[in-house]
């Protein structure tokens, strides 16, 4: 066998050398083609989440909107009762207000309600137990404490249904006096869950400031405080938020 000389040999050496450049070049190229079509989904991807989540919070406003102008105007016209009216009448007002909120803007609530001339008046009609005390329920604390301002009280359970609602609520003129509407949270919770199906995103969630989620598109989720979890996708996020 012929023995190859140096000059052969450098050839050879030379090739292997330009093969290998090539294939890096190659690889390269991939890598750098990769990288671009992944951060072309990546950012197509956080453009469609947050483009879900505009859309999602638009609905959410629209209906909050809804239950906030009732209380606004459901206020306003209470304050100018209150030096002239009775409580009788004021019930009156309260029911009358109710039967037109559900049969026509708003149908999953339970209506108008407050502590009003230091007497607790509800729109349904509803009677509380002895030992409720109106000026210990959240809708009523956070409103005085807001000043007069509109409040949105975190979610709490209903002492009438033992349901999850969130209130709307507003101290009203005197200083004394609250005006509050419920809301339950069906609608903001088939928002959420549309707002996955729709856009094939894999989840969606609320969540209030202390961390307690309001809805979710899984509904197992429904009540989880993410504050309280270690190494969930949840505590990550809030995390992140906070």
């Amino acid at each position: 066998m012929k023995k190859k000389t140096g000059k052969e040999n450098s050839v050879i050496v030379r090739s292997i050398v330009i093969a290998a450049l090539v294939i890096a070049f190659l690889v390269c190229i991939v890598l750098m083609v990769y990288r671009t079509i992944y951060e072309e989904k990546r950012s197509n991807i956080i453009k469609d989440g947050q483009m879900a989540a505009i859309q999602s919070a638009e609905k959410f406003n629209e209906y909050l909107e809804t239950s906030v102008n009732t209380i606004e105007l459901s206020g306003y016209t209470i304050d100018g009762m209150l030096g002239t009216s009775t409580n009788d009448e004021i019930l009156d007002y309260l029911i009358g207000q109710t039967t037109a909120i559900n049969s026509t803007i708003l149908e999953n609530t339970s209506g108008l309600y407050g502590y009003i001339n230091g007497e607790f008046l509800d729109g349904s009609l509803w009677v509380p137990d002895d030992d409720f005390v109106a000026t210990e329920r959240p809708w009523y604390k956070k409103a005085i404490a807001n000043n007069g301002e509109i409040t949105m009280v975190e979610p709490y359970l209903d002492a009438q249904t033992g349901e999850v609602l969130m209130a709307i609520s507003k101290m009203l003129a005197d200083g004394k006096s609250v005006i509050s509407l419920d809301i339950t949270l069906d609608v903001i919770q088939q928002i959420t869950e549309g707002a996955v199906e729709s856009n094939s995103r894999d989840v969606e969630f609320i969540v209030d400031n202390n961390g307690m989620i309001v809805a979710h598109s899984d509904r197992a989720e429904i009540g989880k405080n993410y504050n309280e979890e270690n190494n969930s996708l949840g505590s990550a996020v809030m995390e992140w938020i906070n």
